[in-house]
């Protein structure tokens, strides 16, 4: 867990740092502003369940297999439900196309996030935390790496 809490912290710091000073104010601000609607929505749509979920796994790990499909489920409605919420809000908003083109995609992690938390509920239940990094850290790496070839190539443009 501190593995995975620490790759992801990094790999935030970097992207961030990258986008500032590869595409400059403007895109470094649409990029926090959207980003912070993710943090937002993304809250909305968990509503505390992959708690919820570990506990009651921890106390009857018989019912995994009903949690993951109803857990799944619940989630995909939910994220979908938020995502919506995201899309209302920034609509409504005076954004410039660019920058409401922006949450809406950034937006759209909103439901893999989701979804991701019954596994994690799944693992922590079971206390097969490391999986949740073995799962997730190849992610950061991959999006440090992606984030580098845009930067690369916005700066061949430039």
């Amino acid at each position: 867990m501190i593995v995975n809490r620490l790759v992801q912290s990094i790999t935030t710091f970097v992207l961030t740092a990258a986008i500032a000073r590869n595409l400059g104010a403007e895109a470094i601000g649409q990029y926090l502003l959207a980003y912070s609607y993710y943090f937002i929505f993304v809250g909305i749509a968990s509503q505390g369940l992959k708690i919820f979920f570990a506990r009651e796994l921890a106390r009857e790990p018989q019912k995994t297999s009903v949690y993951l499909m109803s857990g799944t489920w619940l989630q995909l409605i939910f994220s979908l439900v938020s995502y919506g919420g995201l899309v209302i809000v920034v609509f409504l908003l005076p954004y410039s196309s660019k920058t409401s083109t922006l949450c809406y995609i950034m937006g759209l992690t909103i439901i893999p996030f989701a979804l991701s938390n019954v596994t994690e509920a799944i693992f922590q239940a079971k206390e097969k935390m490391h999986l949740i990094a073995i799962a997730t850290v190849p992610v950061y790496v991959l999006r440090l790496i992606i984030m580098n070839d845009l930067g690369d190539a916005t700066e061949v443009r430039n």
